[in-house]
């Protein structure tokens, strides 16, 4: 199943139920967009004053993100061995399931019927920052080579509608596959990008 949506002043309540190592990575990747992989993979050294400079392990592109001060100052306090997110030996960083579990755990524990998984953080940064800096600026910050799958996240607050805080029964018509969902919202997008385009409002990059 799909990561989906979810606002994020929901997710101080998951915080409440999580581990502060794991909460910490989340907040990370929620203020910058980045992929959990690549938030759980930083050293110390790529954290200087408040801005985190990083290569994206799926792209191979390079990029810095500023984040809050507090933060900022959470986080070394919180390295160890060089690492701004050790795991439970301090040798290597964190991985990807732990936090993963530990999420999956506390929406178990406050009835989220959504998907709520680490890349779901990427779908929250994404509809708050194109409300605020548009299609092209949010392309850019989540390093993606096409508009169209930008969108996919940008309006992921309304393609991923449907879930609830407390858990309910099943509806007797079964749901549409995530697979179909995304086919059908990539289409749209497409469109959608190719009539900004006509009216001179996306830039083809």
């Amino acid at each position: 199943m799909r990561s989906q949506y979810l606002d994020k002043t929901k997710y101080n309540k998951l915080y409440s139920v999580m581990q502060y190592d794991n909460v910490l990575a989340l907040r990370v990747a929620l203020e910058t967009g980045m992929r959990i992989g690549d938030v759980l993979a930083l050293r110390t050294s790529d954290l200087r004053a408040r801005t985190i400079t990083y290569t994206a392990q799926k792209t191979g592109k390079s990029d810095r993100k500023v984040i809050d001060k507090q933060l900022a100052d959470e986080l070394r306090r919180n390295s160890h061995n060089g690492y701004l997110f050790p795991g439970r030996s301090g040798k290597k960083p964190r991985t990807r399931q732990t936090v993963y579990t530990d999420l999956r755990k506390a929406c178990d524990t406050l009835g989220v019927s959504e998907h709520i998984t680490p890349h779901s953080t990427r779908k929250t940064m994404a509809v708050d920052y194109f409300h605020e800096h548009g299609l092209e600026a949010t392309q850019a910050a989540l390093q993606h080579d096409r508009s169209d799958t930008t969108m996919l996240y940008a309006f992921a607050d309304l393609l991923d509608k449907g879930g609830s805080w407390r858990k309910e029964p099943p509806s007797e018509k079964a749901a549409p596959s995530w697979d179909s969902i995304d086919a059908f919202a990539r289409q749209v997008a497409r469109y959608v990008v190719d009539m900004l385009r006509e009216c001179n409002l996306v830039v083809k990059k």
